[in-house]
């Protein structure tokens, strides 16, 4: 309350009080909002030397390890985030919020996605259950830039999410991304998809090489990409009901996308649902063309490997078989070309598609930013507006 009136010495006053009478277990607390007051008042080097001492100190407290690597960045040094954050999994490999944002970061440093993919599976052996780390996989299979682009796939990591940690705001408000998108896309696509699978079909029939096959689908996406008409968004009879219900029920208290899409400390669970809504709707419909070209191509490389696999299939009709398949197709998705490249940077430029909003993927301190802009990226809502 004295920072939300710039009373900086009675804040830092008050944190030094707190340092003295707070028990030794929650003194941590004390020094991450110490922190966080000298990154919102400019004081970067302090900030930083708090917590780097809290780190030798206290190297077995994951939220100290958690604040060092938010704060850094929000500061834009995202490299150091990195390497704070893998120090930190290398000491606790059992905490999800760790992993969740180590993915993030890997995600806004577009590393390459197959790498980003071995962390993930890494990160689900540690933590199966962490509802942040399985709607960070839902985010890299809903990334219509990325090689792995598969809505059937995301859907089923946001439902655990959903059910492992419901208070995890950001996979509700995913979830309303995969129902817009189930719901649109495969109406749009479904003449493109039915002509490049009968191309594929003969391809594989004329035994053209699966290169070829990559080359023709993704230039097939292209095609598509570039003369895509963009149609009214219809989505009159696409009810968000269920989710609202599970996501009111549920109350998220925190997430990158939730502080995104709350206004005011007093908004509650169905206010913030509402108007993330309205925010992804404008959102996916300025960006449609890019989730069409994507899911063409996805569509595409699958018939190839099926089409390819078609006789083994039938030969050997197995679950090791099904199996095998869903390995094929990972593994022609991550080596097959690409939609986007420096061409078609007109569909993607500004857009990182890290969260649900394709323009918002992760918070910075900028110069520009207001009062009130500055104390959500440090805090968060989590203290009352003025």
């Amino acid at each position: 309350m004295e920072l939300c009136h710039g009373n900086e010495e009675t804040a830092r006053i008050l944190l030094a009080r707190a340092y003295k009478l707070v028990p030794a277990k929650s003194l941590h607390l004390v020094i991450i909002e110490s922190a966080k007051l000298e990154l919102f008042t400019g004081n970067v080097k302090t900030c930083r030397a708090i917590l780097g001492k809290a780190r030798q100190e206290n190297d077995h407290e994951w939220r100290i390890w958690h604040a060092s690597i938010t704060n850094e960045s929000l500061m834009g040094n995202d490299r150091r985030a990195l390497e704070i954050a893998c120090q930190a999994i290398d000491l606790l490999p059992k905490v999800g919020r760790l992993w969740s944002i180590l993915l993030r970061l890997l995600k806004t440093a577009q590393t390459e996605v197959d790498f980003q993919f071995r962390v993930l599976q890494r990160a689900l052996l540690n933590v199966p259950r962490s509802g942040e780390v399985c709607c960070e996989a839902a985010c890299l299979f809903l990334d219509p830039l990325s090689p792995l682009f598969d809505l059937d796939r995301a859907a089923k990591y946001l439902r655990i999410a959903q059910e492992f940690t419901p208070q995890y705001g950001d996979s509700f408000l995913e979830g309303v991304r995969i129902e817009l998108l189930l719901h649109i896309l495969p109406k749009l696509v479904a003449p493109a998809v039915s002509r490049v699978e009968q191309q594929v079909s003969n391809m594989c029939n004329e035994g053209v090489s699966s290169e070829e096959i990559d080359h023709f689908i993704v230039n097939f996406a292209r095609s598509v990409l570039e003369g895509f008409v963009k149609p009214p968004l219809q989505v009159n009879n696409l009810s968000f009901e269920q989710i609202k219900q599970n996501c009111v029920n549920a109350d998220p208290n925190y997430g990158l996308l939730w502080f995104h899409c709350c206004r005011h400390a007093i908004d509650n669970a169905s206010v913030i649902f509402d108007r993330a809504v309205q925010l992804i709707l404008s959102d996916i419909s300025g960006v449609l063309p890019v989730y069409v070209a994507a899911e063409v191509r996805r569509r595409g490389l699958v018939a190839a490997v099926h089409f390819m696999e078609q006789k083994s299939m039938a030969a050997t009709a197995s679950l090791n078989a099904e199996i095998g398949v869903h390995s094929k197709v990972k593994d022609r998705m991550l080596r097959a070309p690409i939609v986007f490249d420096s061409k078609d940077k007109i569909f993607v430029e500004g857009r990182s598609f890290i969260t649900g909003l394709s323009s918002f993927g992760t918070s910075r301190l900028d110069s520009k930013m207001s009062i009130a802009d500055k104390r959500i990226a440090v805090y968060g809502i989590d203290s009352l507006l003025p």
